[in-house]
C-alpha cells in the first residue's frame, strides 16, 4: 500500500509541476513547440526497409509475427533505438505499402518512468489529452489496465499499461504518421490506432 501511494505522488508531482493534471497544457511563454511530427530522430515517415536497414538505425531487425490492423501491412522490432538519452529496451516499425508509418519505443516498465516521459513529451510537443486525474488514480490504484495522452493530436501516444496480475507497467509511446493511415482507408482516426 506505502508503494502505491508513493508512486502516486511521484506521478501526481510530474503532473502538477508540469501543468499536466487538467489535460489542458499551455506551453510556456517563449517555448516553442513542435506541430508536427515526420518521424522519431532518424526515423522518418515514408521510408522503406531498405533505407532503415543500409541507415543502420536499428541494431538487430526482425519481422513481427503479429495480426496487422489494415491499412498496416508489415511490423519489424528493431532493437538499438536511442530515446531521451538512453536506449529504448524495444522498439517497433510499422509499414503501410512498404512506407514506415508508425515507429514504437518501449521505454520503460515503472510508473515513475511513465511520468518522467510524460514530462519530457511534455516539454517538447507541448498539449495533450487522455485520461484525467480520476483515471490516472485508478491506473496507479491497479483497477484500470491502461492509460494514454496523445500529443500532437494523436500522432505521439504515451501509454502506460499494467498486464494482468503484475506490479510493473508497460511505457511506450507510438509515432503514427496520421496522414497516411487517413488516406489509407475510411474512418481511420487516432482513436483506431
Amino acid at each position: 500500500m506505502h508503494y502505491r501511494v508513493v508512486l502516486f505522488l511521484v506521478l501526481v508531482f510530474f503532473a502538477w509541476s508540469t501543468g499536466a493534471l487538467s489535460g489542458e497544457n499551455a506551453p510556456a511563454a517563449g517555448a516553442s513547440r513542435v506541430l508536427t511530427v515526420d518521424g522519431f530522430k532518424d526515423f522518418k515517415f515514408g521510408m522503406t526497409l531498405k533505407d532503415i536497414s543500409s541507415r543502420k538505425l536499428c541494431r538487430k531487425m526482425g519481422k513481427e509475427s503479429v495480426n496487422l490492423t489494415p491499412p498496416e501491412d508489415a511490423s519489424y522490432w528493431c532493437s538499438g533505438i536511442s530515446f531521451n538519452g538512453g536506449t529504448a529496451r524495444s522498439g517497433e516499425v510499422t509499414f503501410i505499402k512498404g512506407k514506415l508509418a508508425r515507429v514504437a519505443i518501449t521505454i520503460g516498465y515503472s510508473l515513475t518512468e511513465f511520468a518522467a516521459t510524460q514530462t519530457a513529451l511534455l516539454e517538447k510537443y507541448g498539449e495533450w489529452n487522455g485520461d484525467g486525474h480520476e483515471r490516472t488514480q485508478a491506473f496507479i490504484d491497479g483497477t484500470l489496465p491502461r492509460i494514454e495522452r496523445n500529443f500532437v493530436g494523436g500522432a505521439i501516444r504515451l501509454s502506460g499499461t499494467r498486464p494482468v496480475a503484475s506490479t510493473f507497467v508497460i511505457v511506450r509511446v507510438d509515432y503514427f504518421d496520421l496522414p497516411t493511415y487517413r488516406a489509407s482507408g475510411p474512418k481511420i482516426s487516432a482513436k483506431d490506432l
